[in-house]
């Protein structure tokens, strides 16, 4: 875990004000030290839980400055580790080993009673491309596990990148990069919800883009993704980074298919 810099600002004030037990230095070192350790088993993970449950105030419906203290905790709380997720390789452990740590969480009062905290704060968004991808990974790895319901972001990640003329798109190499991963690490959640169960989904998810024309659910639209891909793959426009891990997708997405077909 040595390759993975995990520092920290400890002289800024708003990393070390304290709020009850809580503080956004305290949050980072619970984070770091279970990432560092690499233990993955039921004991590091149950330590780890009980260290943050016991600094998060829990919430109090019947208060209005207390419940306002719990948000300001848990959304800190959150953001602290979404942070910590720009800085790991979708592909290290590390990244497996919060998805661990999260499903924990989910049977904890601390987590279970503020999703809708941690839904809202997770959306990938244009930061680096490097932090967006990890992001995008982090989230199907998330919907996988099935710790947040993600299908619905899914569809409107795979629609932006893979349903619209790339030309127009400053981003579309980060958008195609980032799309791949909904598929290497999500794509048979994914598959299922798109084809044989066709999980109800919002009005924003219904849409779709401009090049795509067939139904909003079923195997169409995963065969259209598949060709997206595979343009992509031959296009001048994407680094050999991004064709790599489309090669990658291409051959999952063919796997799931004659898997599920």
């Amino acid at each position: 875990m040595a390759n993975i810099d995990f520092s920290i600002d400890e002289t800024d004030p708003d990393v070390t004000a304290a709020c009850g037990n809580f503080s956004v230095l305290k949050a980072h070192r619970t984070l770091q030290e279970y990432l560092e350790a690499c233990e993955d088993t039921p004991g590091a993970l149950l330590c780890t839980v009980a260290r943050i449950d016991l600094m998060l105030s829990p919430h109090n419906k019947e208060s209005r400055e207390k419940e306002a203290k719990a948000e300001y905790e848990h959304r800190m709380f959150y953001q602290k580790l979404l942070d910590l997720v720009c800085k790991i390789p979708y592909s290290h452990p590390a990244q497996a080993h919060l998805v661990s740590l999260l499903g924990q969480l989910s049977k904890s009062r601390s987590l279970n009673s503020h999703k809708e905290c941690f839904v809202f704060s997770y959306h990938p968004d244009s930061q680096t491309e490097e932090a967006y991808i990890r992001q995008c990974a982090f989230m199907a790895r998330l919907s996988s596990a099935g710790i947040i319901q993600g299908f619905h972001t899914s569809l409107r990640n795979l629609r932006t990148s893979l349903e619209f003329d790339w030309s127009k798109d400053d981003h579309h190499n980060m958008r195609v990069a980032g799309s791949t991963m909904w598929i290497l690490f999500a794509g048979q959640f994914l598959f299922q919800n798109m084809v044989h169960s066709r999980a109800c989904v919002d009005e924003v998810s219904l849409e779709l883009g401009e090049l795509y024309t067939g139904p909003v659910m079923g195997l169409d639209r995963w065969c259209f993704w598949r060709k997206a891909f595979d343009s992509a793959r031959e296009c001048t426009q994407f680094s050999d980074d991004t064709k790599a891990l489309v090669g990658k997708t291409i051959d999952l997405m063919d796997a799931i298919e004659r898997a599920n077909t």
